[in-house]
């Protein structure tokens, strides 16, 4: 049977028409787990940096969803679909964790694709600046820290500024 009879469709991604084959099926459902981890991270999940001690230069990032541990599989459809990552699980709370930073890029990546919907989009935003900061920077220095510092006081339930 021809795809001939198969409707065309937007990628919302990426703005293009075409028909739906084989390849275009698994850009679908691709997007469709984008689409729908998009949402799971407004719900449950968050974006965090800190230094490796409280005097170092360095900073670690991290992108994660925490979930009750009888809801364990969710974290490891992720885990799957992303090949990424690793599940933890402590006092009954099970918690997937990205902290890689090739597999921080590609996060930065999927959500700057697919922005979040929530105020945690702004939690992203400072996230990524940090990130980009951090990385493109060639000294560690305490001039460095402290504006890694000062985004990282601003986000999560530190926020006060909500434009």
């Amino acid at each position: 049977m021809k795809n001939s009879n198969i409707p065309l469709f937007k990628n919302k991604f990426f703005g293009t028409s075409r028909k739906l084959n084989t390849v275009n099926k698994a850009t679908l459902v691709r997007d469709n787990f984008i689409e729908w981890l998009r949402g799971f991270t407004d719900a449950e999940g968050c974006f965090y940096l800190a230094p490796h001690s409280p005097d170092s230069l360095n900073f670690s990032f991290s992108y994660s969803i925490s979930v009750h541990i009888d809801d364990i599989q969710v974290l490891e459809y992720i885990q799957q679909s992303l090949q990424m990552g690793n599940i933890r699980i402590t006092r009954g709370m099970a918690t997937f964790k990205v902290t890689k930073q090739e597999d921080i890029k590609k996060i930065l990546e999927i959500f700057s694709k697919a922005p979040l919907n929530s105020i945690k989009q702004l939690n992203f935003l400072a996230f990524k600046k940090a990130f980009e900061l951090y990385i493109n920077n060639k000294s560690k220095d305490l001039s460095l820290k402290l504006q890694m510092d000062n985004i990282r006081d601003n986000m999560n339930s530190n926020r006060t500024d909500y434009s």
